[in-house]
């Protein structure tokens, strides 16, 4: 079972995740989703990081989601998104 967050409630449409919308998204753009990287901290990421072809998990993040994820960088308060983008994209 994924680990609760108890600061907030995300509610979806029954069937929908972000796992699907980053793959309904990457068809718009007519992008292969195994270019597509993912970045979250939360269980609710936990489908996304899973579609996409790299899952990257914040510094800050939840145990379960550290537990799939392909890498991980520092935490949103560290810039982790622009780091990782730095070093493992732009370089």
């Amino acid at each position: 079972m994924l680990e609760a967050d108890k600061n907030f409630l995300d509610v979806n449409p029954f069937g929908i995740d972000k796992g699907k919308s980053i793959l309904k998204v990457a068809i718009c753009l007519n992008t292969d989703i195994k270019d597509v990287i993912a970045f979250g901290d939360s269980s609710n990421d936990y489908e996304m990081i899973e579609a996409a072809g790299v899952g990257v998990a914040m510094g800050n993040a939840t145990a379960d989601t550290l537990e799939i994820c392909d890498a991980v960088t520092t935490s949103n308060d560290e810039d982790g998104i622009v780091k990782y983008i730095k070093e493992f994209v732009l370089n």
